[in-house]
């Protein structure tokens, strides 16, 4: 059986501050997140797999001058939070997913991890690498421990600009708050140093895009007002998110 480990972080309050302008749905983003990462922990479980909660943020010198780039920087963390040795996969998953049956099994591949349709970092990706250049997403991430280590040697570097970075932009990062995603320099990566498999669609669904609910086996409640995507559930799933 192969040894593998889950990552999740949760750095302050555990999410970005964009993401909740009141009191109420700050307190309802938390509950979702502790659900989220309930599910996780009882997959990992009926998985085998060894799990970890990440809460203290490691010693990186970033520049959070950019626009939005303080609220990313819990993102820009998760890369140095995989273990340097000991396991024959690492699964990084962001700690607003829900896993919801727990005998669904990920594939346990050297290197994948999804694309996300977003028509603006798309467009400028397929200009500045290639028509064929894809905008990877880091929420989920499949490796083996050598691609880990890579990995987060690498956006390190990317992220401290000790490497320069065709797609990691900095008059842009200026201009446009987005492209201080840290999946600009995923996308670069994923393209020049080592393409991911496509994990299937099942294992990134998202309430906020079109989802074949029957098939999803993990929803991800990413990016701003995640109670009102909860509210875009069926009315079976989210009876059984209540009951986490």
């Amino acid at each position: 059986m192969k040894k593998v480990i889950v990552i999740q972080t949760h750095f302050g309050k555990g999410f970005m501050t964009r993401e909740s302008s009141d009191t109420k749905t700050s307190i309802f983003t938390k509950q979702i997140l502790k659900k989220c990462q309930k599910s996780v922990r009882e997959w990992c479980k009926e998985q085998q797999y060894e799990y970890r909660l990440v809460t203290e943020k490691p010693d990186i010198s970033i520049d959070l001058s950019y626009p939005l780039a303080d609220q990313f920087q819990y993102s820009y963390y998760q890369y140095q939070c995989f273990p340097k040795e000991g396991y024959d996969n690492i699964i990084f998953l962001d700690n607003d997913i829900w896993i919801i049956d727990p005998k669904s099994t990920i594939p346990l591949v050297d290197w994948a991890c999804s694309t996300t349709h977003d028509a603006e970092r798309n467009a400028f990706l397929q200009f500045r690498i290639d028509p064929l250049a894809k905008f990877w997403n880091g929420s989920i991430l499949v490796m083996n421990q050598d691609r880990a280590n890579h990995l987060g040697a690498w956006m390190v570097s990317g992220l401290e600009d000790k490497i320069e970075v065709p797609t990691w932009d900095k008059e842009l990062r200026k201009e446009r708050a987005p492209y201080n995603s840290h999946e600009m320099l995923l996308s670069w990566y994923c393209w020049h140093e080592a393409v991911p498999q496509h994990l299937p669609a099942e294992w990134h669904c998202r309430p906020k895009r079109f989802v074949e609910w029957e098939r999803a086996k993990m929803l991800h409640f990413d990016g701003s007002n995640k109670p009102k995507q909860l509210l875009r559930l069926p009315i079976s799933l989210k009876e059984q998110f209540d009951t986490i």
